[in-house]
């Protein structure tokens, strides 16, 4: 079983003696959170771009978060009783699932072409009935 954690993507950057660029800078933020929540036992799952609304005053306004998502396997000594156990199904991948999240799907098959020598058949029966 696994347990999720998300937090707001660091917006700015600090400034840093050596990192010119506002996107060395902007790494080297990223990086630092990445580690630190790796030091304390958190993988790395995916970035996110989620829409959202808020409140200012009388009107909502229409805002994107940005999210970092983390996770890590909770021992069986921290599982209650009173949670079901599912057996994951790792044949998919090693990334575990979020909740309510979907795979993509990738549609209905790609339609069978004729053969060439079924083409020519047809051609051949149009020209004996002209």
């Amino acid at each position: 079983m696994y347990e999720y954690k998300v937090i707001p993507a660091p917006e700015r950057a600090d400034r840093i003696k050596g990192l010119k660029r506002p996107e060395d800078r902007f790494a080297h933020k990223v990086e630092e959170v990445l580690n630190d929540m790796a030091a304390a036992g958190w993988s790395f799952l995916r970035a996110e771009s989620l829409p959202g609304e808020e409140r200012r005053l009388l009107r909502s306004q229409s805002m994107v978060h940005n999210i970092l998502v983390f996770y890590r396997e909770i021992g069986s000594d921290e599982q209650t009783d009173a949670t079901p156990s599912i057996a994951p199904d790792t044949s998919l991948d090693s990334t575990p699932p979020l909740s309510g999240a979907f795979r993509h799907d990738p549609g209905p098959p790609e339609p069978q072409l004729e053969s060439p020598g079924r083409a020519n058949d047809d051609d051949e029966e149009e020209e004996r009935r002209s």
